[in-house]
């Protein structure tokens, strides 16, 4: 292995891994009853999908100004991601919405 392959592969499962939160983010929206659990899930999942995803480009784009323009937009999206979260879970429970849905079980 010479010493461009290894970014790439890393790369690559960078990629791998942030769809594969993103899939176990979708099913947890589905599966959990919640929804602030639905909350933190969606905050969590995606913070680390793009952390992932953004690393995996940083890593296969070899390019030094995309890759200065992709940290700071990481740390952007990492302070800003769970803020966003937490202001919308702070607006439902200060709008009433408790933590049980009041539909029928399916």
């Amino acid at each position: 292995m010479n010493n461009l392959t290894v970014p790439l592969i890393l790369g690559y499962a960078g990629f791998f891994f942030a769809w594969f939160f993103l899939l176990v983010e979708a099913y947890g929206l589905i599966a959990l009853k919640n929804i602030y659990s639905r909350f933190l899930l969606s905050a969590l999942a995606d913070t680390v999908a793009i952390l992932l995803l953004f690393t995996g480009i940083i890593l296969v784009d070899r390019n030094l100004a995309s890759s200065g323009k992709m940290l700071v937009l990481l740390a952007f999206l990492l302070v800003v991601n769970p803020i966003t979260s937490h202001l919308i879970a702070r607006s439902a429970r200060r709008n009433g919405i408790g933590l049980q849905d009041k539909k029928k079980e399916d």
